[in-house]
């Protein structure tokens, strides 16, 4: 008898990875609501300012935004134009120098 119980509990447990895994299967392959447009949404360039906090270039859709970040808030400092971020989106060995890219963002308010 306690074979048979062990049996089952066993037989139960695997139905249930089973079905877990044909859920996670399912979800992968259909589009969730909200989820559609994740990939237009990416961090463009970070750059670490003091201890927990940084500058960050963020790309939404087409729009880009320059963000200040501390811990616990998030502040935008200026959305810029493609041409506005181009210096931002560059490597940092071939960038501008960093109080010319904030005099940029700051002349844009």
């Amino acid at each position: 008898m306690p074979v048979l119980s062990l049996l089952g509990m066993l037989a139960a447990v695997v139905g249930i990875l089973f079905l877990a895994h044909w859920a996670t299967k399912l979800l992968a392959v259909r589009e969730l609501p909200g989820t559609r447009n994740l990939e237009e949404l990416c961090v463009v360039r970070q750059i670490p300012v003091g201890r927990g906090e940084r500058i960050v270039l963020l790309r939404l859709h087409e729009r880009f935004l320059l963000l200040g970040t501390a811990q616990g808030s998030v502040t935008v400092l200026a959305e810029l134009t493609a041409e506005e971020a181009e210096p931002w989106r560059k490597t940092p060995e071939t960038s501008v120098d960093f109080r010319q890219l904030l005099r940029m963002a700051a002349k844009k308010k």
